[in-house]
């Protein structure tokens, strides 16, 4: 019995194959933009008082659910959290 050899082929885009650090001849940056203009767009994109958090902590006060906004102890500090009893 004759065992075939496994061929790996390349996908397209992807770098797995390069070494690690690698400079792929003609790869793409990954960024389009200038560091100074990334961080001036970027600046601009408010964390708190959104429009959205905004109406959806109204409704929720409105309904009298007790709950506590960009929590800094928790991964990610989400905009919400349920502390006292458990909500679904």
């Amino acid at each position: 019995m004759v065992k075939k050899k496994r061929v790996k082929h390349k996908k397209a885009g992807h770098r797995s194959w390069a070494a690690r650090n690698a400079p792929i001849k003609g790869g793409h940056r990954g960024d389009i933009m200038s560091v100074e203009k990334r961080k001036d767009l970027m600046s601009k994109i408010r964390g708190k008082g959104t429009g959205p958090e905004l109406a959806a902590s109204s409704e929720l006060r409105k309904k009298g659910l007790s709950f506590e906004e960009h929590a800094s102890d928790l991964p990610g500090r989400p905009d919400v959290v349920f502390r006292g009893a458990h909500h679904i």
